[in-house]
């Protein structure tokens, strides 16, 4: 397997200082493509293309004001979101006394000048924490959701086949959702039971519907419309609960 390269943009009002660094960069491998930017206009418009970004380079020449607003919109965007956002100060003396507002500021970490190998090999390591940390949270948010829907569907086909209902729709949902969870990655559905067990631990009571009096008649089609009636009042009262 091919070693895995960082790509990188560096932001700069100054040409000397974005292209100081792009060269800087070149003697270490683990660099990819380096695209330096002259401002937040245009970081924003490279960001919002396809070409996923490991490191943004942010130097302290830019206005200070536009820094957090620009780190947090650019986190939310594709090509950003995964990005570890690293600003760049003149010299060590100046880190040491920012490193607190930088990171107020949404930061990631910092780089002084004179740059050497070792500091830029640490930005790489940097960026690859930072790409598995924020893809771990987003996976745990969208396992979170599937197990939310999950538990809505047991609840729903408890409440129905207590109630002597078909199940229709719900259990293909129920299926379907155990289907997805089958087709995860072994590492994904470690995470999947992980969360899930708080989420069991955390879930309310199932609806009241559990208790309500079926329909004991024998004309199939007032049952149908009754099965129906109760399942959407079930579904009605999840979705108050939730």
């Amino acid at each position: 397997m091919a070693p895995t390269k960082f790509n990188c943009i560096i932001i700069d009002p100054d040409m000397t200082g974005r292209m100081r660094l792009k060269q800087a960069t070149s003697p270490v491998n683990e660099f990819g493509s380096v695209t330096p930017l002259s401002n937040i206009n245009e970081a924003n418009s490279y960001l919002a293309g396809d070409k996923p970004t490991d490191v943004v380079f942010l130097s302290a020449r830019l206005p200070q004001e536009h820094l957090s607003p620009f780190i947090q919109s650019a986190k939310a965007l594709k090509s950003g979101q995964d990005a570890a956002y690293v600003i760049v100060t003149k010299s060590a003396s100046d880190g040491a006394k920012g490193i607190a507002e930088i990171m107020m500021l949404g930061g990631d970490g910092m780089l002084c000048e004179p740059y050497s190998v070792d500091s830029l090999l640490e930005i790489t390591l940097l960026s690859a924490r930072v790409r598995k940390e924020r893809s771990d949270q987003r996976e745990k948010a969208a396992i979170g959701m599937i197990i939310k829907d999950v538990i809505n569907q047991l609840d729903m086909v408890a409440c129905l086949k207590a109630n002597g209902c078909e199940l229709g729709l719900s259990i293909k949902k129920l299926r379907d959702l155990s289907a997805m969870i089958h087709a995860m990655s072994p590492e994904s559905r470690t995470t999947y039971f992980d969360v899930m067990l708080q989420a069991f631990i955390d879930a309310p009571l199932p609806p009241k519907a559990l208790g309500v009096k079926k329909y004991g008649g024998v004309s199939s089609r007032i049952k149908k419309k009754m099965d129906q009636k109760m399942a959407e009042d079930i579904q009605k009262q999840m979705q108050g609960d939730s």
